[in-house]
């Protein structure tokens, strides 16, 4: 309770629930006939969410869903009465009717209501209006409450957690190209390289569900962001894909470093190459990490690294070309070096286009 955080936010939806089903039901009861009170903190329960926007569409689907069981019940009540068969077939088309995509996870709820408004009110239009009225209250009182004491917003965590991604691909490759020596890396260097590509995939797909979290906060609720973070977050996402598509590059330059390493093909890489590859791999580490940065990135600044690194790429491109006399199997293994760094290059260049991308 001391900090803002997820678990503060999970103990005060408890306790919006518990007031808006207190309130719901004090409603209900002085309002409505006993047989429908339940159904006013019920629907509170079942509709009040983590975050505005899916508590308003939890309970237009569970609306959605009542409307739908009761008109069934009110037709089969006045049309052919309540019997054995009837309610037999009442709920079998109810179950189909709950299918409809639309109604979402509330789809159950439309054989609920119809056998509810069937056999405890024998269809009768008085006992579905009450039933309907007690789920509406149900529903005000959970988005009342939500409103009221609207869910934090974390668009700083989401900032810090991406700008903590791109610090992770800087260091990633920042022990790449650290490695990057005359004699080969040992066992251990390129198992320090695997894991730190695996620490990168696990976080970038936590990240993803931060900010996916947080987009869904942002939808609806009344509390402001912090300075800045209204137009950092829908850039965030975008961010998130450029890095995960950059990196994917980085796991094939791994993989490759790591086949040369073991299996005696060090020499295909040149001092020369490996000189100009390490340089290329610490420029575009530095441009990860302006990405990274606690304060707003400079644009400017990321465009100017990666203008340099599309240089020192051009520099290994013409190397290789020049190196006719090189082995096929050398000119293979930087080929697909410098081929791995001009899709990183490539997709990294969209960055350029997002500004105030991780502003923090």
């Amino acid at each position: 309770m001391r900090q803002s955080g997820r678990e503060r936010d999970a103990l005060l939806l408890q306790v919006k629930a518990v007031i808006a089903s207190l309130a719901a039901w004090e409603i209900a009861r002085h309002w409505l006939p006993p047989q429908v009170t339940t159904y006013a903190p019920l629907t509170v329960l079942l509709v009040t969410r983590s975050t505005v926007y899916r508590s308003l569409k939890e309970s237009a689907q569970y609306l959605a869903a009542m409307t739908v069981g009761v008109l069934m019940a009110a037709a089969f009540g006045m049309g052919v009465g309540v019997h054995a068969w009837s309610l037999g077939v009442l709920i079998l088309l109810a179950l189909a009717a709950g299918k409809l995509p639309r109604l979402g996870a509330h789809g159950a709820q439309v054989a609920v209501m119809a056998l509810f408004a069937f056999t405890a009110g024998q269809g009768e239009p008085p006992f579905i209006g009450h039933l309907a009225l007690a789920i509406l209250i149900g529903s005000l009182c959970g988005i009342t409450a939500h409103l009221l004491l609207a869910p934090s917003r974390h668009t700083q965590d989401a900032q810090n957690g991406v700008a903590d991604l791109a610090a992770g691909a800087q260091r990633a490759l920042s022990a790449i190209a650290d490695a990057l020596q005359d004699d080969p890396p040992d066992a251990d260097t390129t198992r320090h390289w695997a894991r730190h590509s695996e620490r990168f995939d696990q976080l970038a797909g936590q990240m993803q569900v931060v900010v996916d979290a947080e987009r869904e906060n942002a939808v609806l609720n009344p509390r402001r962001p912090s300075t800045g973070g209204e137009h950092a977050l829908p850039r965030l996402p975008a961010t998130i894909a450029v890095l995960q598509r950059s990196f994917s590059h980085c796991h094939s330059i791994i993989r490759s470093l790591t086949y040369a390493a073991h299996h005696d093909r060090w020499a295909a890489l040149a001092p020369r190459f490996l000189t100009g590859y390490r340089d290329l791999l610490i420029t575009v580490a530095q441009a990860m990490g302006e990405i990274g940065r606690t304060e707003p990135t400079e644009p400017a600044a990321v465009h100017e690294l990666l203008k340099d690194a599309e240089r020192q790429l051009e520099d290994l491109e013409q190397n290789l070309a020049q190196s006719v006399a090189a082995p096929a199997a050398h000119l293979s293994l930087q080929g697909t070096l410098i081929t791995d760094a001009g899709r990183l290059l490539s997709d990294l260049a969209e960055l350029d286009t997002l500004d105030d991308t991780v502003a923090a």
